[in-house]
Parts: C-alpha cells; sequence; structure tokens
C-alpha cells in the first residue's frame, strides 16, 4: 500500500509520452487507494470537497445526468439505489472506469484522484430517497379495539427487501387484516429543512420512528401527518396497521418528504405518493400570460405574470407588492387536490426570491388593485395614495427590471419601496422624470442563478 501511494503521487508530476501507458493502468489503482485509504465518509463532511465536487459535475456529468442529477441520456443519480452500486467505493470505480458500452468515458483519464472523490463526495451528498428499504408483516386481530401503541408483535409472517425503486407499498400483502412495517436508510437534501408528509385520515394508525426514536405527528391539520426529519442520512422506521381502515384504498397510504412547510413535495417515499406526483399536470406559462391561481410559497391574491425569456413574477393585489420572481416556463397545476384542494400550484423551474421576500411599497394601506393587461407585454394597474400607476417588466440575460409608471397628471411624490433583508444586495430601485411620467425601475440581479 505504501509503494502504492508513492506511485500515486509521482504519477501526478511525471510527465512525458514514455509514461502514458503506465499512467493508463495505474490510475484504477490510484482511484481505488485514494477512496480506502479516507477515513469512513470523511469526504461527505468536507464541504470544500463536495463544491469541488459540483463544478466538476457542471462541466463533466452535467449534460448527460442532467442540471439537479434527475437523468436525461444518463442515470438517475438522485435514487438510493443505482444501477452499479451506490457505495462510496462503487461510484468512484464507475467514475473512474466509465461504460464505454453506454456511452460514457472513463474519466480517469481527465481527473485526478481527488477530483474523482470530490465528484462522488458531490453525487452522495444529492442523493434522495430511500436506500436499503425492508419490510415485515404480521397478522393481526379483526378486533376494532386494536391499539398500535400497545400491540405485541411476535416473529413476523414475512420479511423481506423492497427492490422496485425502494419505495414503501401497503398493498402488496394478500393479507386482510395486518401490520407492516417498513426499515431502511432515508436520504433527504442536506442543504434545507424537510418533513415526512402522509396524507390519511386521523383514523389511520401509522408510527414513524427515526434514528430509532418514535416521533410525534406535529401537523394539526385534518389529513395532513407530518414528522421532522434531519438533514442528510437518517434511519427510519414506519409501522401501519388495518385497524380502523374502511376501504381498501385506505391501506394505499401517500407518504413524501416535503419542504418544512409541508406544502411543496420534494420526492415519493411510496408507490401510491410516486403515482400521485406523475400524474401532475402542467400549464405553459407562456409571455404575456397572466394567472390568479392559488400559488404555492406565495399569498393569498397574488397574480402570477408572464414576461417572456422563462422569467415570472408575482404581484400582489392586496398589497401592490412583488412577491416572488422565478425562471421556468411552466406552473404544475395538478392534480390540485392535496389535503382537499389546499395546496396551490407549484413552479417549475427555479426561484429568484419568494415570499415573505419581498418588494414592497410602504404603505400598504391604500393600495388599490384595479385591473391587468394581457399581450406581448403585459400590465399590471392599481393606485397608491390616490394616484394611478401601471407596472410592466423589460427582461434581459443578467437582470429583469420592474417598471411603475405613474398615470396621474397631479402632482406627486415618488413611491417609496422597502425591500426584505435577503434583496437588499440583490434589488436596486432608482426613478427618473420623462415626457411620459415618473417612472421607477426596480432591477433584480439575475447573476448567479442557474437555470
Amino acid at each position: 500500500m505504501k509503494k502504492l501511494n508513492y506511485l500515486c503521487n509521482k504519477s501526478s508530476t511525471k510527465q512525458g509520452s514514455s509514461f502514458l501507458h503506465f499512467s493508463f493502468f495505474l490510475a484504477s489503482a490510484c482511484t481505488f487507494f485514494y477512496i480506502l485509504s479516507q477515513p469512513a465518509n470523511a469526504v461527505l463532511v468536507e464541504n470544500a470537497n463536495i463544491k469541488e465536487g459540483k463544478a466538476s459535475y457542471d462541466i463533466n456529468c452535467k449534460s448527460c445526468h442532467g442540471r439537479n442529477l434527475e437523468g436525461s441520456v444518463g442515470f438517475n443519480l438522485v435514487d438510493g439505489e443505482s444501477v452499479h452500486g451506490n457505495s462510496v467505493e462503487a461510484i468512484a470505480v464507475s467514475i473512474s472506469e466509465g461504460f464505454s458500452d453506454k456511452g460514457m468515458p472513463a474519466f480517469k483519464h481527465t481527473l485526478a484522484p481527488q477530483d474523482i472523490a470530490n465528484l462522488t463526495a458531490y453525487i452522495l451528498s444529492k442523493r434522495l430517497g430511500f436506500e436499503d428499504l425492508s419490510y415485515k408483516v404480521w397478522p393481526i386481530s379483526t378486533d376494532p379495539s386494536l391499539k398500535i401503541s400497545t400491540l405485541n408483535l411476535a416473529e413476523p409472517l414475512k420479511t423481506g427487501k423492497l427492490k422496485q425503486d425502494n419505495l414503501m407499498d401497503f398493498t402488496f400483502t394478500e393479507l386482510n387484516d395486518f401490520a407492516i412495517e417498513f426499515e431502511g436508510i432515508l436520504h433527504t437534501p442536506t442543504d434545507q429543512e424537510t418533513v415526512l408528509q402522509a396524507h390519511m385520515s386521523n383514523r389511520i394508525q401509522v408510527q414513524v420512528w427515526l434514528n430509532d426514536e418514535l416521533q410525534e405527528n406535529v401537523s394539526p391539520a385534518w389529513l395532513n401527518w407530518v414528522w421532522p426529519l434531519n438533514k442528510g442520512k437518517q434511519k427510519v422506521r414506519i409501522r401501519y396497521i388495518t385497524t380502523g381502515t374502511r376501504t381498501q384504498n385506505d391501506k394505499d397510504l401517500q407518504f413524501f418528504v416535503a419542504d418544512n412547510t409541508s406544502i411543496i413535495k420534494l420526492f415519493p417515499v411510496s408507490m401510491s405518493a410516486k403515482r400521485l406526483l406523475e400524474d401532475r399536470k402542467y400549464m405553459k406559462q407562456t409571455p404575456g400570460l397572466v394567472e390568479r391561481k392559488r400559488m404555492a410559497m406565495l399569498p393569498p391574491y397574488s397574480l402570477v405574470i408572464g414576461t417572456g425569456s422563462n422569467l415570472n413574477f408575482a404581484f400582489n393585489t392586496k398589497t401592490c407588492s412583488i412577491v416572488g420572481a422565478w425562471l421556468g416556463s411552466e406552473l404544475n397545476i395538478g392534480p390540485n387536490i392535496f389535503g382537499r384542494g389546499r395546496a396551490g400550484s407549484e413552479i417549475n423551474g427555479v426561484w429568484v426570491f419568494k415570499y415573505p421576500q419581498q418588494i414592497s411599497v410602504e404603505d400598504t394601506s391604500t393600495c388599490r388593485y384595479q385591473k391587468y393587461t394581457r399581450g406581448a407585454s403585459p400590465k399590471v394597474f392599481y393606485s397608491l395614495q390616490g394616484n394611478n400607476y401601471e407596472l410592466s417588466a423589460v427582461t434581459n440575460d443578467k437582470s429583469f427590471t420592474l417598471q411603475q409608471r405613474l398615470l396621474s397628471k397631479t402632482e406627486s411624490k415618488q413611491v417609496t419601496f422597502t425591500l426584505t433583508d435577503e434583496l437588499k444586495d440583490k434589488v436596486k430601485i432608482f426613478a427618473n422624470a420623462s415626457n411620459e411620467g415618473l417612472t421607477t425601475n426596480i432591477e433584480v440581479d439575475l447573476s448567479g442563478i442557474e437555470f
């Protein structure tokens, strides 16, 4: 091992055509050595390594595997079950050796062992969903008074591993009355707070353990069960009994991982939830289109306005404030039935900013919304402090500018806008007067936003 370490270090500095054949053979061994010589998962906890891995991914992998590792020409790299293995070593070797028959090059020829380790760390940090999901099934009494909290379970009738997408399936057993338990390693985003969410009646009996600690449902809402999750990797166990279930459909439970508001469903962890999300319907957000649909992550009474160049913004008709902006050409408008229609449509893109971040007028109490117009350049009309205004947008690759123009002929002072703290470095506001009247320009910086 010491000799291999010496050769790997020397190979990174030695040059010349005479060394190429030996380097070709040595690269794979160096990759193995580098990964195996590190403490378990050490590469995952170094933020610098993950950042460098992302940069390498963007250059070498994004065109085939997608911007978010969701898959395109190449495989989806997010799922907990990898086609070629999901361990640190297996991923590193896949990157190093490639799969020439599938069109994937061997990156050992262009990336150093350290680069491959960084890339491996980044891929692992983006993994989502269950890994190594197992199940146990027990027959139970038909007694309707049976409680899951006092249930005594002996040896299970059946045990096994779930290979199909590592998703929980509550309906595969032929028993009418049963208890079922799923256990596995659940991967969640490392950069945001998430929850485990289920849509089911309060009569359904379910227990959830996180790292062997029993968790409580923290949602008071009807049909909405929520259990907070950790960031990244954790062990999750879910137990369900059919006592209290009235129909066969009630047994087909929907479990998701959602954001910490439990509004945006990030990915399914059960078969039923997967089918529901696959049934989403999308509406093209074309330039000039103005919609009054309820939107998740935006306050009520928000107009959704498509400006062209994939740029959209939201104007709140109660406060005359800009409460969101995003890049994307579609809205997910259904099935809009989560929680009996209480969840709104979702963007299919990238937020520039979203409520509670907002660009608001100083005195929202004087806001009076009037109308909007569609077309190549949609406009919103409203009044503030008794003066009439119109709002439109101009976009380019690096920024978009909202233009508020005073329509009243009377003298009026400039409207004062306020910014939430997160927007103060991203938004510039300036006014100018012309023959067309007083105009206030609100310029929003788009640099650093990848889409």
